[in-house]
């Protein structure tokens, strides 16, 4: 798997809490079964999705979004004190 056109934006949201956004996203090759990387016994196994999964423990919000041949977008926030 190979990923291309990577793009990472941050911004600051503010609504009721503020957060720290970060949207990651590339026209790579996607991830065929997003929902099952976060699985921690198959993401050991695979050295590459393991850094997936350590992301999501240490945000506040996560949300993973791929297609198969069109690429994968992540959306973390983290909250701001």
């Amino acid at each position: 798997m190979c990923a291309s056109g990577g793009k990472v934006a941050f911004s600051v949201e503010s609504l009721q809490e503020q957060f720290l956004v970060v949207e990651v996203s590339d026209t790579g090759s996607g991830i065929p079964s997003s929902p099952q990387i976060l699985n921690e016994e198959i993401a050991s196994t695979r050295v590459g999705r393991l850094g997936i999964v350590g992301v999501k423990c240490l945000m506040d919000r996560f949300t993973i979004q791929s297609e198969p041949g069109i690429g994968t977008r992540l959306i973390l926030g983290c909250h701001l004190p």
